[in-house]
């Protein structure tokens, strides 16, 4: 493994802790997660990845399943700040 793979394992473990944090829409929460995916650009493909694995793997909340969302959250607690945090760290680009 490349000194620069382990650097992005490292910075990939520190946003899934991060994440797991992220229970409710907390705006602190979520901006700290997208200052973290901003300041580590150059790892943003592992942190997608941490990203996309933890909205896969996540339920949603009864109040969450709202008419926008219904087909993208069906059958998967916190989708829904997940999915804020995912569009901040996307307008980035």
């Amino acid at each position: 493994m490349s000194a620069a793979d382990q650097v992005s394992d490292e910075v990939a473990l520190d946003f899934q802790e991060s994440l797991q944090d992220l229970q409710n829409n907390n705006r602190y929460e979520i901006s700290n997660l997208t200052i973290i995916a901003k300041e580590n650009t150059e790892h943003a493909q592992a942190i997608a990845m941490v990203l996309e694995k933890h909205i896969k793997t996540v339920r949603s909340s009864n109040a969450e399943i709202s008419s926008y969302f219904r087909l993208l959250q069906k059958g998967l607690p916190w989708k829904k700040p997940l999915l804020y945090l995912y569009g901040l760290i996307h307008s980035c680009r």
